[in-house]
């Protein structure tokens, strides 16, 4: 399945564990599209693990995270990262679980700028000295605006 908004389903089979007994495991990472039913999902799931004789179990599960692009808190962090660079921001859903998933309402903003290399959690991360500053800058003007709307 997929979206407009968010994408395709992604399946990541991150963890496999083989048991003297000939039992095995396989531990999945799924994140469907914002639009999706996460009941469907889950219950496609069940029938095909039915189907291969197999056991689902759900340790865990979060729905996707979402806030609409004329939600308050969007276009106020569009208008800062705007006013900031000059540039009309391009938003974008990722599959992530970032820390956007601690707040009621909330999304993961920056700190990748357009041209840069993506080195987000891969070896050697880093971020050019310009670039932490000018981000320095969005966020404090955006906690500021942020703030605003809250008093």
């Amino acid at each position: 399945m997929s979206d407009e908004v968010s994408g395709p389903l992604t399946m990541n089979a991150g963890l496999f564990r083989f048991e003297a007994n000939g039992e095995s495991k396989v531990g999945l990472n799924i994140r469907y599209p914002v639009t999706a039913s996460g009941e469907k999902c889950l219950n496609k799931l069940k029938e095909v693990a039915k189907s291969e004789n197999a056991t689902l179990t759900i340790h865990d599960h979060m729905g996707p995270n979402y806030v609409e692009e004329d939600h308050p808190l969007i276009e106020t962090l569009q208008r800062v990262y705007e006013r900031q660079t000059g540039e009309a921001p391009k938003l974008l859903a990722i599959g992530g679980g970032t820390y956007a998933r601690s707040l009621k309402t909330g999304v993961a903003f920056g700190p990748m700028f357009p041209g840069r290399e993506d080195v987000a959690h891969k070896k050697d991360e880093y971020i050019e000295i310009d670039d932490l500053l000018r981000m320095t800058a969005i966020y404090a003007e955006a906690i500021y605006e942020l703030a605003k709307t809250e008093s």
